[in-house]
């Protein structure tokens, strides 16, 4: 989100839940090997369909040896998406909404704070049967934060907050 509250900006976008609310809202995509970063402006709807022909245009197919891994926030985290993106051999993380179809019973929460006796820092993670590259995690902080992830690695290092 770059912040701009002018009046004259026709592709400004208003997120209340952003510390800059007024702005023009920006996709990357950067290059595994050179490091290049392209900038790319998000316009037109937001439906299902869109959101992966718009990825299909950005993304362009692998190469043998590479690979893409696709980071979206809660609003765009959904098994269907992940689903075809892991299609695609590429793999995605991103938060979840905790009412998303698809998202596992087990690992979401029906408390919006940490319970007295979870600690801060723990975790739950649920791998699908079905699909075994796809991953749930719950972690608690001072609310629920649920991930969802497909590809990867499940080996837990460490997970802490940066002050």
């Amino acid at each position: 989100m770059i912040p701009s509250r002018s009046r004259h900006n026709i592709t400004r976008q208003f997120l209340k839940d952003k510390p800059h609310k007024w702005g023009t809202k920006l996709l990357m995509t950067c290059c595994t090997k050179t490091a290049y970063c392209l900038r790319l402006l998000r316009e037109g709807t937001t439906r299902k369909r869109a959101i992966v022909r718009d990825l299909s245009e950005v993304l362009p197919l692998q190469e043998d040896g590479g690979f893409h891994a696709v980071v979206t926030d809660r609003f765009y985290t959904s098994v269907q998406l992940a689903l075809q993106l892991l299609s695609r051999n590429e793999y995605s993380i991103g938060t979840v909404q905790p009412n998303r179809a698809g998202n596992p019973k087990e690992v979401t929460s029906g408390s919006t704070t940490r319970p007295p006796g979870v600690y801060r820092g723990s975790t739950r993670i649920a791998v699908a049967k079905c699909v075994p590259h796809r991953t749930a995690l719950l972690w608690w902080e001072r609310m629920p934060v649920q991930f969802l992830a497909i590809g990867g690695s499940r080996a837990l290092k460490t997970c802490g907050k940066a002050l």
